[in-house]
């Protein structure tokens, strides 16, 4: 089994023109369950390329052909790969760090000071990836069982982490 990377994005179903988030997991990188959207860097090169890979539209089924395009190593678009063969790779722009600490100042205000915590008991523990709105928890070892049973909903603390940061999480990404 192992473990993979994941690409996230927003695609146009070519066959009904539905938006749907995708999630793409791949054993291409790193392997250390990291996390791509827009602006990541993938590649710790110079590296230019489109990854391909195929996702089901949820609404009609149909398979969509979807390139992500990878300029300098970042992660910059979200191409249907019919599209992506007309594109030259090499006029794509990387974003820049200006949209990036946008991106972090947008999640500094919603979350707060929450970018890594501790409650004071030590019981929980929430890790939430910079620029990200998908938040990790999880709980050290010695936590009582009663209290596992009361915060522990599929691999996620959402009663707690709803509490703590006062927005609304779900156990699934994008929603």
């Amino acid at each position: 089994m192992g473990l993979f990377d994941t690409f996230w994005g927003d695609f146009r179903c070519q066959n009904c023109g539905e938006v749907f988030r995708f999630e793409e997991q791949t054993k291409e990188y790193e392997r250390s369950l990291n996390n791509y959207n827009i602006g990541d860097y993938v590649d710790k090169g110079d590296k230019n390329y489109f990854f391909d890979f195929v996702q089901e539209c949820p609404k009609c089924k149909a398979n969509n052909d979807i390139s992500v395009a990878i300029r300098r190593g970042q992660y910059v678009g979200v191409y249907p790969s019919k599209e992506a063969r007309n594109i030259n790779i090499l006029e794509l722009d990387n974003i820049s760090e200006k949209t990036e600490e946008k991106g972090d100042k947008m999640m500094k205000q919603r979350l707060g000071e929450f970018l890594n915590m501790t409650t004071a008991d030590d019981h929980f523990f929430i890790n939430v990836q910079k620029k990200r709105e998908q938040i990790y928890f999880g709980y050290n070892n010695e936590m009582p069982e009663e209290i596992k049973e009361k915060y522990y909903i599929d691999g996620i603390y959402l009663d707690f982490a709803s509490e703590a940061l006062g927005i609304e999480v779900s156990d699934k990404a994008g929603e």
